[in-house]
């Protein structure tokens, strides 16, 4: 867990590898880590991903959809207050948003 509260985040670490063979690594084969988000309501069952599996491709539209309850984080998003930081937005809403 990365910050909880009335919306927790969570994130999943992941290691890939893509190539012929583990014991015989060159420069054609490639290593990713990779950091998957699940965010989670306090009222909900269960943390999901589906929502920001593709946040970073639309960023903004996303965030503000989600967080759309909280016209204060909503405008700060939409002026690129945080960047693409889903940390720090968690952390603003469930300090200013009761």
């Amino acid at each position: 867990m990365i910050t909880e509260g009335k919306v927790s985040l969570y994130t999943l670490k992941a290691n890939f590898f893509y190539g012929n063979d583990r014991t015989d690594i060159n420069q054609s084969d490639l290593y990713a880590d990779y950091d998957n988000f699940y965010i989670k309501r306090a009222d909900e069952k269960v943390a999901s991903n589906e929502f920001f599996a593709n946040v970073f491709k639309n960023f903004k539209k996303t965030a503000k959809k989600y967080f759309s309850d909280c016209s204060e984080l909503v405008t700060k998003i939409d002026a690129s207050d945080f960047e693409k930081d889903l940390i720090k937005i968690v952390d603003y809403y469930n300090s200013n948003f009761k």
